[in-house]
């Protein structure tokens, strides 16, 4: 008989889905912009996020030499989020009142315990190229981002009407 055909070799698996969408921030670009100032939403870029790292911020306005938790620490104190490597890309938050040219932490991992750190403004990137980290590493700075979440919450149903009394009953003769 026929040598039997070698078995097919095992098939490689799926790539794995993208990372999911990160939930909208507690907090809206407009509720920010007015309380604090700042908080610029860029044109057509990205219009549905804004960013800052010196506006509500207190003290902690343009910080650095911070691990990747205290600057996410920083960002919830306001109800916002560290901004995404694309979003840090496409120019939220730069010009907001810090050095642009450091490196920032970003949500955007790059292996476990590992984030990705850039300068907040695309024109350093030349200088300063963007380098993957673990988060327990110290020196950068931060840059929270914000959903546009400006339309109002949908007013709640209102509650339901008391029931009525029962009819009373036909007098007695």
């Amino acid at each position: 008989p026929p040598p039997s055909p070698p078995p097919p070799p095992p098939s490689s698996p799926p790539p794995p889905p993208p990372p999911d969408p990160p939930a909208p921030t507690q907090t809206s670009c407009l509720f920010l912009k007015a309380t604090y100032g700042g908080w610029e939403r860029p044109s057509a870029l990205s219009p549905y996020t804004c960013g800052d790292a010196s506006h509500g911020f207190g003290t902690d306005a343009c910080k650095s030499d911070l691990t990747h938790d205290e600057a996410e620490l920083i960002c919830a104190r306001l109800g916002t989020r560290l901004c995404r490597e694309e979003e840090l890309r496409e120019g939220i938050s730069a010009n907001s009142g810090c050095d642009d040219s450091n490196r920032v932490w970003t949500s955007t991992t790059c292996g476990a315990n590992f984030f990705r750190l850039r300068p907040a403004g695309e024109e350093f990137l030349k200088k300063t190229p963007a380098v993957c980290r673990q988060v327990k590493v110290r020196g950068p700075s931060f840059r929270c981002c914000a959903d546009v979440l400006e339309s109002p919450m949908p007013p709640p149903n209102p509650p339901p009407s008391p029931p009525r009394p029962p009819p009373s009953p036909p007098p007695s003769p």
